[in-house]
This record gives structure tokens, C-alpha cells and sequence, in this order.
């Protein structure tokens, strides 16, 4: 991850941490927010790494943030 990503998220944490009053880093306080189970980690990993191939099967590059876009909107 392009440290400029790093630091975007590492802010980021620090304004959700402002807004939802957990603690930890931004993927964990989203997780805490969200009341997801316990595995949603590890499924929407498995979810990315799966797409992730398949793009690259098809010689393109699946950005991150579109991945999460997409995978909000079918999932939430």
C-alpha cells in the first residue's frame, strides 16, 4: 500500500475515532460500527483477493477504492 494511502487511512481513523467513540484503527472501528460477525474480515478478503485475479486475468487492475465502492453497494 503507497505510504500517501497509509496516512490517508491512519487520518481517517483518527476522525472516526472522533466520531464513533471506538477505539483502533479504521478498519476496526468501522467493524465495531458496523456490528459485523466475526469472520466479515476474512470473507471480504477472500472477496478481494478472488477479484483481484480475476482482474488480472483479464490484464486490468482493480483499484481498491472501487472495490470497496462496489462491494458497499451490493452489500449494504
Amino acid at each position: 500500500m503507497p505510504d500517501e494511502t497509509k496516512m490517508k487511512l491512519k487520518n481517517m481513523s483518527l476522525k472516526l475515532l472522533e466520531i464513533y467513540s471506538h477505539s483502533g484503527n479504521w478498519n476496526e472501528i468501522i467493524e465495531k460500527t458496523m456490528n459485523f460477525p466475526e469472520k466479515t474480515k476474512e470473507q471480504i478478503i477472500q472477496i478481494w483477493t478472488k477479484n483481484v485475479a480475476i482482474t488480472e486475468d483479464a490484464g486490468e487492475y482493480l483499484e481498491p477504492e472501487h472495490f470497496s465502492q462496489l462491494f458497499v453497494d451490493e452489500n449494504f
